[in-house]
């Protein structure tokens, strides 16, 4: 058939539709057109309200043809019932009605006998030629698509065979297209390349492949399906599918399994009028389908696994990628995959996809923090940087200002088409009201992470109840895995669960369930307490009882690994708890002290003891305030702040003597001894250690008695008296015998190594530092396991074992560096340094020494920094440098003399040595063990207490 090229001379054709078949309209108009034609395009929807007939009379004026895009929706639409008779005269060549199928319908009357171009069950190709050759006339008209509409028909092989006999082959290419914004995830896409390969080469008869991927809402499950399935496609000759089953898609009801079946059907060539009703038998038609056929599918957001089962083949040469926000368990044959949130080069890399790198440049930091308040998320990711690009004004430090108040992220993450509140509502929606409560009660939780015993306290559940919401929020994937029977939110999730709290339920409810938790956090930690130091419970506050009894009850081990799990949760709990006024912080300041002391989480202790300064302030109660102050100053001296831990230890002193607390008093006498002793304040620190001891000799209290002694041998030790020091230190030692003190009996002893190690007797030395090591290891206690190695470090040294030497120097470095103890790192480097010089490496041994200098004029450890210097001054000698080593002598000289220490015998005879003279190290005084562990704080007698 040969098309008119001339527009004034081509009669005009009216395409008539019903509103469901524009697509149809769309694409028949387009080929006419590509094929010489002008078609008008018009639909029985396009003028609502007017009269049908008339409307179709009036439309015929400036029509010369009519083809109708017959279809069951059209005829339902009032064309069976319109009087075709008059309107129409199929013997009048004037005004031609030519009727296209599009669907399996049944035509009534005129239209019945009217000759059909019949494209049902075609595939494009063939549903165009058809059309053509159907098409007797020149048609002219207007208003067709500007550009290619896709094609509305089937596209499966196998459809219905044309005249002539031959079946339609042109297998369906459905997939949609790839994000050009798709980043990273070269990891993941390569394990779902590798496993698709290894599971087709491993597939069974009768059984297809299947990828699972699930993972939270947002976290970018399709584009990833779709762009290995893209990648995968020339593997799949029979055709790809894609299938999305709405199982979270707001406002849209997931998708039956039946009706998916019909859809999938429908799109493999099988026509309406053939589709079974029966689930079971479209499942089998749909298997017969795609029998021996190599054919990809993609199931996109699947509600269930009961949704998914119907829809797989039966075809081993047949793929299947499915993606769920739920742990698709059942799918017993699938391979699954969980997909996390963007590693943090990931997330950048997709900012800059979508907003470019020059608007990124030069806010490195910004980006930075708006990565991570995004949490990686790639939705939350794709809107940021939407709004970024639609609002050039904007920095990326305005955007991440924005983003910052926790309370409006979630608002902020929206963009009117798309939002991440909106995309977790859908989640929410679906969970059973159980879960729900869950969720809203754990997004109260002020941590991390959270155990199910923590769950079922706020929820006000028994465990095993809670262990099934949190189960299912973790198939859903609002929860994410952090360790058996832990759990932990996602911050974006997090944030939505606290607005869901603070929209359903009400503010006594949920401080009432804040309470109940946190009196479990205080419970569970005094009865851990109570199971690793038995001996020390008499300082314990009274607490509530047990909301539920911990799986560890009686096992040290167990007890321990819960308090390493939840010492950030008890000190989170600590800080909000100051927020509503309540005293779970003064608790748990007096519960964890020796915990805390021993491990040497020092960063934790400060914190949680600010915070119970703080309430004690607040409640008015001056002997917590006096003991929670004298653990402050331990806490500042390790940390290398003497002046702040002097200042803590003084005001508790003087709180104590208020309330006339002899032995917190003396408590505080020593913790201050300690300090001037580090300050080098050597007569102040034995002043304060002899009245300490007098007050503990006055109260009865044997174990700071024997403290007391042990910091006044420190000082005797120190400046050279060690007669005087190894009394005292054997006096002490025999007190914390007698009161079972093993730390205290690890402390003593390594204090007599020390003595003796300076009085040259090596091996007794070695002896007593073996045993406070083997002392320490089995409390455990991390700092003076540290102090132990360092001190055999310095022995080894003084014997030339240099291997020993050095391996027991970089242990101890190594743990006061993890612990974050200044004064012991101090002492590290120097030592190592010295063994370093020893050896004959000064440039290693300068560069120890100066770093060990570096950290005592931070912390005036008077004679450490007199130690580093004198290092310096032999290093620097040997390096030929001996200008500046003479100043470094110099400064040894006059801190030691100060300090008045056998050492500036050194310091001084270095400075009279001729400069040809080589320097000659000796045995540095410098190990010691102090006493770490004051008396735990005593407090008064009183239940925590909550609202409600």
């Amino acid at each position: 058939m040969e098309a008119s090229t001339s527009a004034q001379d081509s009669p005009v054709v009216l395409v008539s539709h019903a509103a469901s078949d524009r697509r149809w309209a769309e694409w028949l108009a387009w080929r006419m057109q590509a094929g010489g034609f002008e078609p008008l395009l018009e639909g029985w929807y396009a003028v609502p309200g007017v009269n049908r007939l008339r409307w179709l009379n009036e439309s015929l004026v400036r029509a010369d043809h009519l083809v109708l895009v017959l279809s069951e929706s059209y005829l339902a639409e009032s064309g069976a019932s319109l009087p075709w008779q008059s309107i129409v005269n199929p013997t009048d060549r004037r005004v031609r009605l030519v009727p296209v199928k599009v669907d399996e319908c049944s035509p009534p009357g005129l239209l019945a006998g009217l000759v059909t171009i019949d494209l049902v069950g075609l595939d494009e190709e063939n549903a165009a030629a058809t059309l053509l050759s159907g098409l007797g006339a020149t048609i002219r008209g207007s208003a067709v698509p500007t550009v290619a509409p896709p094609f509305p028909g089937v596209s499966f092989p196998g459809g219905r065979p044309l005249h002539g006999g031959a079946d339609v082959v042109s297998p369906p290419r459905e997939l949609p297209p790839a994000t050009r914004f798709f980043t990273g995830r070269q990891q993941e896409i390569a394990e779902l390349m590798s496993g698709a390969e290894a599971a087709c080469h491993a597939a069974v008869a009768g059984a297809s492949v299947v990828l699972s991927v699930h993972g939270m809402a947002g976290v970018g499950k399709t584009a990833l399906a779709l762009r290995v399935a893209h990648d995968l496609a020339d593997r799949f000759p029979d055709g790809c599918l894609f299938l999305d089953l709405h199982g979270a898609t707001p406002s849209v009801d997931p998708i039956e399994p039946d009706a998916a079946l019909g859809e999938l059907l429908r799109r493999v060539g099988v026509p309406g009028a053939q589709i079974p009703p029966a689930l079971d038998a479209r499942a089998a038609l749909y298997r017969g389908r795609l029998a021996g056929t190599r054919t990809l599918v993609v199931l996109d957001n699947a509600r269930s696994a009961e949704q998914v089962l119907p829809l797989l083949p039966a075809a081993s040469g047949c793929l299947v990628i499915v993606t769920s926000r739920r742990r698709l368990a059942a799918l017993d044959e699938a391979r699954s995959w969980h997909l996390a949130v963007l590693s943090p080069e990931g997330a950048r890399d997709m900012l800059t996809a979508v907003v470019g790198a020059d608007r990124l440049a030069g806010q490195d930091d910004a980006t930075t923090q708006l990565v991570d308040l995004c949490g990686r998320l790639p939705l939350a990711l794709r809107i940021a940087a939407a709004r970024l690009r639609t609002r050039p004004a904007w920095s990326v430090a305005d955007l991440a200002d924005r983003l910052a108040d926790h309370h409006d992220r979630l608002a902020a993450l929206a963009d009117g088409e798309r939002g991440v509140a909106a995309a977790f509502a859908v989640s929410y929606r679906d969970l059973t009201g159980e879960a729900q409560r869950m969720l809203r009660r754990l997004g109260l939780h002020p941590g991390v992470e959270m155990d199910t015993h923590a769950a079922a306290a706020l929820t006000g559940v028994t465990p095993a109840q809670a262990d099934r919401a949190c189960e299912h929020l973790l198939d859903v994937h609002l929860l994410l895995e952090a360790g058996r029977d832990r759990y932990r939110f996602h911050d974006l999730v997090r944030a939505f669960a606290r607005e869901r709290a603070g929209d359903e339920d009400s503010e006594s409810l949920c401080l009432q369930s804040t309470g109940v938790l946190f009196d479990h956090y205080v419970s569970t930690a005094a009865a851990a307490v109570r199971t690793l130091f038995p001996t020390e419970v008499d300082h314990l506050p009274q607490v509530r009882p047990l909301y539920v009894q911990p799986r560890w009850s009686g096992d040290r081990q167990g007890a321990r690994h819960w308090l390493d799990l939840e010492r950030a949760n008890l000190v989170r709990v600590a800080a909000q708890a100051n927020v509503h006024g309540w005293r779970h912080a003064l608790d748990l300041a007096a519960i964890l002290f020796r915990y805390l002391d021993l491990g040497a989480h020092l960063t934790e202790a400060a914190a949680l003891y600010t915070d119970a300064r703080d309430a004690a302030r607040t409640l008015g109660d001056h002997a917590q305030h006096a003991h929670v102050l004298t653990s402050l100053a331990s806490i500042s001296r390790h940390q290398g702040r003497y002046a702040d831990a002097a200042v803590h230890a003084r005001e508790a002193l003087t709180l104590f003597q208020m309330i006339g607390d002899e032995r917190g008093e003396s408590r505080a006498l020593t913790a201050l001894g300690i300090i001037y002793w580090r300050q080098g304040r050597y007569d102040e620190a034995l002043t304060h250690n002899q009245r300490a001891f007098d007050l503990c000799q006055k109260t009865g209290d044997r174990r700071g008695q024997a403290r007391a002694l042990g910091n006044i041998g420190h000082v005797h030790w120190r400046q050279g008296r060690y007669i005087l020091a190894i009394d005292h230190q054997q006096r002490a030692l025999e007190l914390h015998r007698l009161t079972g003190d093993t730390r205290g009996q690890a402390h003593t002893l390594g204090n007599l190594g020390n003595v003796y190690c300076h009085q040259g007797d090596h091996a007794l030395a070695v002896d007593h530092h073996r045993r406070a090591l083997a002392l320490y290891l089995t409390l455990p206690d991390r700092n003076g396991e540290a102090d132990a190695l360092t001190n055999l470090g310095l022995v080894h040294h003084a014997q030339g074992r240099h291997d020993d030497a050095e391996r027991h120097h970089r242990q101890a470095l190594d743990l006061y560096e993890e612990i974050g103890d200044c004064n012991g790192q101090a002492r590290a480097h120097n030592g190592l340094a010295e063994h370093l010089h020893t050896i004959g490496h000064p440039e290693q041994a300068r560069h120890h020494h100066a770093l060990a200098l570096t950290l005592t004029l931070a912390t005036q450890d008077s004679y450490e920094q007199a130690r580093s210097h004198a290092g310096l001054g032999r290093a620097l000698d040997d390096l030929g440098n001996h200008d500046t080593a003479r100043e470094h002598w110099r400064s040894a000289r006059d801190i030691y003399a100060a300090l008045d220490v056998p050492e500036a015998d050194e310091a001084n005879s270095a400075l009279k040595m001729p400069i040809s003279t080589k320097r000659t190290s000796r045995i540095p005084a410098s190990g010691l063990t102090e006493d770490h562990g004051p008396s735990p704080p005593k407090v008064h007698q009183s239940p925590s207490s909550h609202p409600g």
